[in-house]
């Protein structure tokens, strides 16, 4: 594979990443200032649940195309597949949801949860031709139709906030920015399915989808399944403090690792019969993304509570302490983004399929156990579910990779130093009790450290070109 080609790809991935989410930053600002915590919970309680239907619809059968084969049948099948399970299966939410909604007391998600479902047709017409421009690396595609579908999404949803929308401008919000994302993704690409579909050999994709399937079922269940436990046992209202919170820490870790796990796939896929060569990668962008993520999250953690008062305002101050713990599970995400990439990339779906059923099913038995012992501790148990996941997948990487722990933790020296370097400084100027001080002394730490990570980024790219 050619480095330049990874290098752009990497490039349009950041112009994605950090353009859309730093769209979505301010759009979310913009939108939590005009609503109340009751409606963005209504909306994340729904959000949840359309995750875990998306992830059924689709099955994971695109991610065939990148993984195992490519070409015009496997295409074609795959897109009517999911265009049928996903009609089958938005016909029976719009029909069952609203009612067994309003029976568990959720009657606000159950007035935008047929609206909402409409994005489920919507993602099936775009898996396949997405699944295409990532295995060909064309990420430039990806970045301009994911802005752009921020920007119209997000101008709609605020226009209709303004207009005194509530809870609507945020369904008008995600309709409008799958419906931009979707079109622009067929203007873009030269591919198009067949009216008649050939159904010989889909058994093949279907045999190996089904662990895929399973498997992404259940990391988008565990995903989301925080917000539905929050939204039953304890209500929409902590339900909107709570997503405030998350939401911080799931923008910022798609910022900050987001380009790296977008373009691993695809890359560790390229070198799945080398063992050797796919563990040197795993360690160098672990090493990396922690150098990357450590200091920064380090930094979030102290300055949570003047992040939450000038991003949202005073009402969402109860999210500031949401926030911090999150900011633990950040620093964590490194040691375990990865594990399901080079598991794919070792070309078993059955271990994988493994690998994300204990998993899941152990994050979930720990967030079942902790909302038991109440609010706070079921927050913190985000921790240790993180933990958990860690040592689950180190566990099964072990299987085929030569795997060596002290040089993994090796590859950690620098962040941890970084994310030490970021406390103390911070603790040493706290005794100013200047905020300006403070921000500034944490600022020329973090510029120093990223100094030094994107030279060491830079040089082994010119011992790449060398060599």
């Amino acid at each position: 594979m050619a480095y330049d080609k990874v290098f752009n790809s990497v490039l349009w991935s950041v112009a994605k990443n950090w353009g859309g989410r730093l769209t979505s930053l301010v759009v979310f600002m913009v939108l939590t200032r005009l609503l109340d915590a009751r409606a963005v919970g209504a909306v994340a309680f729904v959000g949840a649940i359309l995750a875990v239907l998306v992830s059924l619809a689709e099955m994971g059968l695109a991610e065939y195309l990148i993984y195992r084969q490519d070409d015009e049948a496997s295409r074609n099948q795959i897109f009517w597949f999911q265009v049928y399970v996903a009609s089958a299966v938005f016909a029976l939410a719009v029909l069952l949801g609203p009612p067994v909604l309003r029976a568990v007391g959720q009657h606000d998600a159950a007035q935008v949860f047929p609206y909402l479902c409409l994005i489920l047709p919507l993602a099936s017409l775009t898996s396949v031709q997405d699944a295409i421009q990532r295995r060909a690396l064309k990420f430039k595609g990806v970045a301009i139709r994911s802005l752009v579908g921020m920007l119209v999404g997000g101008a709609l949803g605020v226009a209709t906030a303004a207009a005194g929308g509530g809870m609507w401008s945020l369904v008008v919000k995600q309709l409008a920015e799958s419906v931009v994302i979707a079109g622009l993704l067929w203007r873009m690409s030269d591919w198009r399915p067949r009216w008649r579909c050939d159904w010989a050999g889909f058994g093949k994709i279907f045999h190996y989808g089904r662990y895929l399937a399973g498997g992404r079922l259940l990391d988008v269940l565990t995903t989301n399944v925080d917000d539905m436990i929050v939204g039953l046992a304890i209500g929409q209202n902590q339900l909107g403090l709570y997503s405030i919170g998350k939401k911080l820490y799931m923008m910022s870790a798609e910022l900050l690792t987001g380009v790296a796990y977008q373009i691993s796939g695809p890359i560790f896929a390229k070198a799945r019969q080398d063992g050797a060569a796919l563990w040197s990668m795993f360690v160098k962008v672990v090493g990396y993304c922690s150098w990357l993520v450590v200091p920064l999250y380090s930094a979030l953690y102290f300055f949570a509570p003047e992040v939450v008062l000038l991003l949202f305002g005073e009402k969402w101050g109860g999210a500031v302490w949401i926030l911090q713990t999150y900011c633990f599970v950040g620093m964590l995400i490194p040691l375990y983004l990865f594990h399901w990439s080079l598991l794919m990339a070792s070309g078993s779906a059955e271990r994988s399929f493994r690998f994300s059923l204990v998993r899941n099913l152990g994050g979930i038995a720990i967030l079942g156990a902790a909302i038991l012992g109440g609010w706070q501790l079921f927050v913190m148990a985000q921790i240790a579910r993180v933990l958990f996941n860690i040592g689950v997948g180190e566990f099964f990487l072990r299987r085929f990779l030569p795997f060596r722990q002290w040089v993994l933790w090796r590859a950690l020296l620098p962040a941890l130093a970084s994310g030490a370097a970021v406390a103390l400084v911070y603790l040493a100027a706290q005794a100013s009790g200047q905020l300006l001080l403070r921000a500034a002394a944490v600022a020329l730490v973090l510029a120093g450290s990223y100094t030094f990570l994107f030279k060491k980024i830079w040089m082994d790219k010119r011992k790449n070109e060398d060599s």
